[in-house]
């Protein structure tokens, strides 16, 4: 992640460093396992049950291994939430550009790079 986000002039804070990113005032992965978004999460439009798992453990068909927040850009504001999940077997990457409402929505991210990326140490 760090070697894409100097690639893309992005800063991000990512569990996958031990730390806790904060998107909007929302502190992950606190917010996540202590129920606060359990029903809020949308991936394409659909709510969809997730589970905070850094290891990959667990029966959960949508498994969050790792999460980052950061701006999109030096120049404004604008931040992005990266979900890292295993999603009935398989690395996905979703991206988040909610600023407001209860719930969150994800789509799957365009960026080649960071979805590879992701599933070479999935498959490793």
């Amino acid at each position: 992640m760090s070697a894409w986000q100097s690639k893309m002039d992005q800063s991000f804070v990512g569990t996958y460093d031990g730390q806790e990113p904060n998107y909007y005032g929302i502190t992950f992965p606190t917010d996540l396992t202590n129920g606060k978004y359990n029903n809020h999460i949308k991936f394409d439009e659909v709510t969809t049950a997730v589970t905070w798992s850094p290891d990959g453990s667990g029966e959960s068909a949508n498994k969050v291994v790792a999460i980052a927040s950061g701006k999109v850009s030096k120049n404004n504001f604008n931040m992005a939430l990266y979900f890292f999940v295993i999603q009935n077997n398989q690395p996905k990457v979703y991206i988040s550009r909610t600023t407001n409402g209860d719930d969150l929505y994800f789509s799957e991210t365009q960026n080649n790079d960071l979805k590879s990326g992701f599933a070479n140490i999935f498959n490793n």
